[in-house]
Protein backbone atom coordinates (compact mmCIF):
# COMPACT_ATOMS: atom_id res chain seq x y z
CA UNK A 1 0.00 0.00 0.00
CA UNK A 2 1.19 3.19 -0.37
CA UNK A 3 1.70 5.74 2.13
CA UNK A 4 -0.68 7.97 1.04
CA UNK A 5 -3.78 5.37 1.16
CA UNK A 6 -2.51 4.24 4.38
CA UNK A 7 -3.26 7.91 5.98
CA UNK A 8 -6.53 8.22 4.20
CA UNK A 9 -7.85 4.56 5.87
CA UNK A 10 -6.10 5.74 9.43
CA UNK A 11 -7.76 9.19 9.09
CA UNK A 12 -11.23 7.70 8.13
CA UNK A 13 -11.06 5.05 10.97
CA UNK A 14 -10.45 7.96 13.52
CA UNK A 15 -13.25 9.87 11.67
CA UNK A 16 -15.87 6.99 11.75
CA UNK A 17 -15.26 6.61 15.78
CA UNK A 18 -15.77 10.14 16.40
CA UNK A 19 -19.07 10.13 14.33
CA UNK A 20 -20.05 6.87 16.55
CA UNK A 21 -19.03 8.57 19.78
CA UNK A 22 -21.20 11.67 18.79
CA UNK A 23 -24.22 9.16 17.91
CA UNK A 24 -23.53 7.32 21.24
CA UNK A 25 -23.85 10.46 23.54
CA UNK A 26 -26.61 12.17 21.56
CA UNK A 27 -28.32 9.22 22.22
CA UNK A 28 -27.77 9.08 25.70
CA UNK A 29 -28.24 12.69 26.77
CA UNK A 30 -32.08 12.17 24.58
CA UNK A 31 -32.82 8.76 27.20
CA UNK A 32 -31.91 10.38 30.12
CA UNK A 33 -34.72 10.85 32.61
CA UNK A 34 -35.90 14.30 32.81
CA UNK A 35 -37.38 14.22 36.51
CA UNK A 36 -35.78 11.90 39.08
CA UNK A 37 -37.49 8.56 40.66
CA UNK A 38 -39.35 9.35 44.07
CA UNK A 39 -36.87 7.85 46.44
CA UNK A 40 -39.16 6.05 49.34
CA UNK A 41 -37.04 6.01 52.64
CA UNK A 42 -40.30 5.16 54.93
CA UNK A 43 -39.92 1.32 55.49
CA UNK A 44 -43.46 0.45 57.15
CA UNK A 45 -42.29 -2.96 58.08
CA UNK A 46 -39.51 -4.32 59.64
CA UNK A 47 -38.72 -8.00 60.14
CA UNK A 48 -36.60 -9.05 62.40
CA UNK A 49 -35.59 -12.99 63.26
CA UNK A 50 -35.12 -14.03 67.26
CA UNK A 51 -34.14 -17.52 67.33
CA UNK A 52 -37.02 -19.67 65.78
CA UNK A 53 -39.27 -16.87 66.00
CA UNK A 54 -40.09 -14.02 63.32
CA UNK A 55 -41.02 -10.94 64.33
CA UNK A 56 -42.87 -7.85 62.63
CA UNK A 57 -43.02 -4.55 63.66
CA UNK A 58 -45.36 -2.08 62.39
CA UNK A 59 -43.68 1.40 62.28
CA UNK A 60 -47.25 3.28 61.63
CA UNK A 61 -49.75 1.48 64.66
CA UNK A 62 -46.46 0.28 66.34
CA UNK A 63 -48.34 -3.43 66.46
CA UNK A 64 -45.88 -6.35 67.21
CA UNK A 65 -46.55 -9.39 65.58
CA UNK A 66 -44.85 -12.59 65.73
CA UNK A 67 -44.46 -16.84 65.11
CA UNK A 68 -42.69 -19.46 65.84
CA UNK A 69 -41.61 -21.33 62.93
CA UNK A 70 -39.70 -24.60 62.40
CA UNK A 71 -37.49 -25.33 59.49
CA UNK A 72 -39.61 -26.37 57.07
CA UNK A 73 -42.41 -23.87 57.60
CA UNK A 74 -43.55 -20.45 56.60
CA UNK A 75 -45.67 -18.27 58.79
CA UNK A 76 -49.63 -19.04 58.44
CA UNK A 77 -51.04 -17.17 61.53
CA UNK A 78 -49.64 -14.50 63.62
CA UNK A 79 -49.94 -13.50 67.66
CA UNK A 80 -50.07 -10.03 68.39
CA UNK A 81 -47.86 -8.53 71.61
CA UNK A 82 -48.87 -5.39 73.11
CA UNK A 83 -46.25 -2.56 72.67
Amino acid sequence: MEKKSIYALCASIILGFFILGLFVSEGMKNNAPTQQPIQNSYARYQFYVVGNNLVEYDTDTEEVKYKYMSPDEHPTDWNYMEP
